[in-house]
């Protein structure tokens, strides 16, 4: 079967406007060339469409019955098509981020407020998830990109680092690590009360088997953990950046030192070539925020090397 839109197209014009020199006119083309195409769509189908008298051209009963049947058809596909072509040159369309709840409490908004004035009619589908399910995501193509740590590597989707920021633990004021000379790391919390942050980064540092703490605690936000740290309950860890966000007060920061100390941020995606035009848009203007000022005031490094 040769289904060929041209012929369609003049057929549904033919069996709206007057004549087939209104036709024609519609489609930009000469009345013989119009003519042409509606006898091919004839001889393809087999069947006459139209009667002609003299220069008078009317609608057989064949052809009233494909009019009905076609006209929607014709309609609905090119408003698929227009609608792609708009998709295309980013004026709407859908665009879907899953990112860390670290990411999106205050990076992903500075973004999007630039990226909503831009492109006012895109839909914009946030989903925040755990590091695994936003690896998950990116690579069952359920979101386009993924903002997440570089916890594993997979040649399955490219990731593009874009920044580093410190791994702290909060203690509770007073605490006694706070006011000690010694450098904080992992191995020195393995003797703390630890609340546990559910599939945040201290489950992967756990995971790595290099470290072995035993949580008093496991909670599903940090800023469940943080309340707990700041009633004494124990000490938790969480990502520089994030910290600015929180309530804090009643707790104390300290950097860890050594392994498992900074983790990388960044985006997932299949292919750089895959990528919708929105999607590139925003991505590029992540960049550009993260190469400015104001992400080191969170904590953040741009990554020097942002190959995938």
């Amino acid at each position: 079967m040769n289904i060929k839109y041209r012929q369609l197209k003049a057929f549904v014009l033919a069996a709206r406007l007057p004549s087939f020199n209104a036709a024609a006119a519609e489609m930009s083309i000469t009345p013989a060339s119009f003519s042409n195409l509606i006898q091919e769509l004839e001889n393809d189908i087999g069947l006459q469409l139209f009667d002609r008298e003299g220069r008078r051209c009317t609608l057989t009963m064949m052809g009233r019955d494909f009019r009905d049947r076609i006209s929607a058809a014709i309609e609905h596909l090119e408003s698929t098509y227009e609608d792609l072509l708009a998709a295309g040159r980013g004026q709407h369309g859908r665009l879907t981020i899953a990112t860390l709840p670290s990411i999106s409490s205050w990076l992903v908004p500075r973004v999007l407020v630039h990226f909503r004035t831009a492109f006012p009619s895109v839909e914009i589908v946030l989903r925040e998830l755990t590091n695994d399910e936003v690896i998950a995501a990116v690579q069952s193509q359920g979101v386009e990109l993924g903002l997440a740590s570089r916890l594993q590597d997979s040649k399955r989707f490219v990731y593009e680092p874009m920044a580093t920021d410190r791994i702290m633990v909060a203690v509770p004021s007073g605490h006694r690590l706070a006011s000690g000379s010694r450098a904080v790391s992992w191995k020195t919390l393995e003797r703390e009360s630890y609340i546990l942050v559910s599939s945040g980064y201290a489950e992967y540092v756990l995971r790595s088997g290099q470290v072995t703490l035993t949580p008093s605690f496991t909670v599903g936000t940090i800023a469940t953990a943080i309340e707990m740290v700041r009633n004494g309950m124990g000490i938790t860890a969480l990502p520089s950046s994030v910290a600015p966000v929180l309530n804090m007060d009643g707790t104390q920061c300290l950097p860890i030192h050594g392994p498992f100390g900074s983790r990388t941020l960044g985006v997932a995606y299949q292919s750089a070539s895959s990528l919708s035009r929105v999607a590139q848009c925003f991505l590029a203007m992540l960049r550009s925020f993260l190469e400015s000022d104001a992400p080191s005031q969170r904590g953040l490094t741009p990554a020097r090397n942002n190959a995938g």
